[in-house]
């Protein structure tokens, strides 16, 4: 048997495109295909927040057999550049448990560099600690100012 990928089911606004949550977008951002109900209304929320995925049709009325064609259909990949910039390796990895580490990580160390006093304030896993020191800000008593 092998190993599948993971299914998201994403809710998307029916009215208003502004509507959308900040988790469904970045869902929307990191998966490698979107099927959709109405793919004229997936592209347009789309296209505004500057998602750059395939998109392909999926409803009640699709043929028999779609879902399995969906299941079995082709692995798309990311391109290794994205608007001028080098994508890091580990987001075109697929491994989703390594890939919200490595979010968890950079933002740690956003916070870290403009609002230190957040980071005081959170509870720090020891990989956010070990993540934390190796970015150059020590934690537990010692200042994080740079």
């Amino acid at each position: 048997m092998t190993s599948g990928g993971t299914l998201y089911v994403v809710a998307t606004p029916i009215g208003n495109l502004g509507d959308v949550t900040l988790r469904a977008l970045d869902t929307l951002r990191t998966v490698p295909l979107i099927a959709a109900e109405d793919t004229r209304l997936t592209r347009r929320l789309l296209d505004r927040h500057g998602i750059d995925v395939p998109l392909t049709s999926f409803h009640a009325k699709s043929g028999p057999g779609r879902m399995e064609a969906l299941l079995e259909g082709p692995v798309y990949t990311k391109p290794a550049n994205w608007r001028g910039r080098e994508v890091p390796e580990i987001l075109m990895s697929g491994n989703h448990a390594a890939i919200a580490r490595w979010r968890r990580d950079q933002a740690l160390r956003r916070t870290a560099a403009t609002r230190p006093e957040l980071i005081a304030r959170n509870t720090l896993d020891d990989a956010d600690r070990r993540a934390l020191t190796e970015a150059g800000f020590p934690i537990g008593g010692e200042p994080m100012a740079h």
